[in-house]
């Protein structure tokens, strides 16, 4: 029996959260040994490249991961060109301003309310080899993601400054493709260095491009990885940064904001209106451990294709 073909599509630019997430996404599929489909992954920067691929990878069904800004070229002929064959295409959704003429849609909440053709869908995590090693007595605490102030870094190095007489605080903070930020960068540098009030408190700040791989290993090295967003309550997504610091077993610390829904409910709890610093370093991974298994490749994958199969 010949295997149906499930394509995902992706824009090619690096630098950016949405691209990042929609390549996770493919590679936790194609890695996976599946029985009924085989799995195409596809970056296109226009619509001739895009047409030219359908038209030789003759996809059974397609999964975009499609936001205006980053596809601006994908527009009625290329959503027509497969509605015409039957093809049944599917939406990643990334924001609550989704467009709502595909098929079905996938939710990157993993608790988000499944009805008719919405489903949420699992974290696509990393596989990845944490080390084993004791806390240091001066904890490192290491955060990253891109420069915009909403994610609120000068309030990260303020609780620092807080909660420890000793800390070494590592940021990654890094410039966008699509929303330019370099003043934005250098203001949040300056803000998070000027609320530094002691002098055990060290502050390092990085802006280089960094490969998952790195990054992963710079959230390894941490004895704490902690993410702060502003809250939004017209906003349904979902932060792609707590994929990489669930992946490397580290202990998390956040605050409830929405791009972190699908934490607040651990226990012990990991948000800081809740408990201290100190008090989520010392609970360790206990209260995330069960988050590894159901957000794994193999529950991904699963989840993944039992929706697939009603419109393959």
């Amino acid at each position: 029996m010949n295997k149906k073909k499930v394509l995902i599509t992706n824009h090619k630019d690096e630098e950016c959260g949405v691209y990042q997430y929609g390549k996770r996404f493919a590679s936790v599929l194609i890695d996976s040994v599946s029985s009924d489909y085989e799995y195409f992954y596809l970056e296109v920067s226009n619509k001739n490249e895009f047409i030219e691929k359908i038209n030789k990878i003759l996809p059974d069904i397609v999964i975009h991961n499609y936001l205006d800004i980053t596809m601006p070229w994908y527009d009625s002929e290329c959503f027509h060109l497969l509605k015409n064959r039957n093809v049944s295409q599917g939406l990643i959704v990334h924001n609550i301003g989704y467009a709502n003429v595909f098929d079905f849609f996938l939710h990157q909440h993993p608790f988000y309310p499944e009805n008719g053709i919405n489903y949420p869908i699992p974290r696509p995590l990393f596989k990845y080899k944490s080390s084993e090693r004791e806390a240091r007595n001066i904890p490192k605490i290491n955060t990253f993601g891109f420069a915009f102030s909403f994610k609120k870094y000068e309030s990260i190095v303020e609780l620092i400054n807080a909660s420890f007489e000793e800390a070494e605080i590592n940021m990654h903070l890094t410039i966008s493709k699509f929303f330019p930020n370099y003043e934005e960068l250098e203001k949040i540098k300056n803000d998070c260095y000027s609320k530094i009030t002691k002098s055990g408190i060290k502050l390092n700040i990085s802006s280089d491009f960094k490969s998952n791989n790195e990054i992963l290993d710079f959230l390894n090295d941490a004895d704490l990885n902690i993410f702060l967003y502003q809250n939004y309550n017209n906003y349904n997504g979902i932060s792609s940064v707590i994929d990489y610091a669930l992946s490397v077993k580290r202990p998390i610390a956040i605050c409830k904001s929405n791009m972190f829904a699908h934490l607040h409910h651990v226990n012990p709890s990991i948000c800081i209106e809740n408990s201290s610093l100190k008090e989520i370093i010392k609970n360790g991974t206990q209260p995330i451990e069960h988050l590894y298994l159901s957000w794994g490749h193999e529950k991904f994958t699963e989840s993944i294709e039992k929706i697939i199969n009603i419109y393959a």
